[in-house]
């Protein structure tokens, strides 16, 4: 009867442990930016922080955005540029965003979608604010 309870309390011990360390990956959702493989294929949020209002092309320059862990909550979809969703570029340092990169358009890169937010608003590419 011993060996059984030790038995299950080791059962038990290894399923909490499995549990912990499946949540806190669960909790650990930034992208590795020094990871090229990894930052490239994931796409993450970048503040714009070029002119406003917005001129002819700071819009579509990578170094004009800076990487941001999480959403911006305070674009509100409005007129100015706020924030972009794109992969990293491989190999830039400081990090920036690949406009090359296909976007969730059929034949469509996220330059493109950027240009049709200039024209038409907020996408799923880009977010705007007041």
């Amino acid at each position: 009867m011993k060996s059984i309870m030790i038995l299950l309390t080791a059962i038990l011990g290894l399923g909490v442990t499995a549990w912990a360390l499946n949540d806190n990956k669960a909790i650990d959702s930034t992208v590795n930016l020094h990871d090229a493989d990894e930052a490239s294929q994931t796409e993450v949020f970048w503040d714009y922080n070029g002119s406003r209002p917005l001129n002819s092309t700071d819009h579509i320059l990578p170094e004009k955005y800076s990487y941001a862990a999480n959403q911006n909550l305070g674009c509100d979809q409005s007129t100015a540029f706020c924030q972009i969703k794109a992969p990293v570029l491989a190999g830039s340092s400081p990090a920036q965003p690949d406009l090359s990169a296909p976007s969730t358009i059929p034949g469509q890169n996220i330059q493109d979608r950027i240009e049709d937010a200039q024209l038409n608003g907020p996408n799923e590419t880009v977010t705007m604010k007041n």
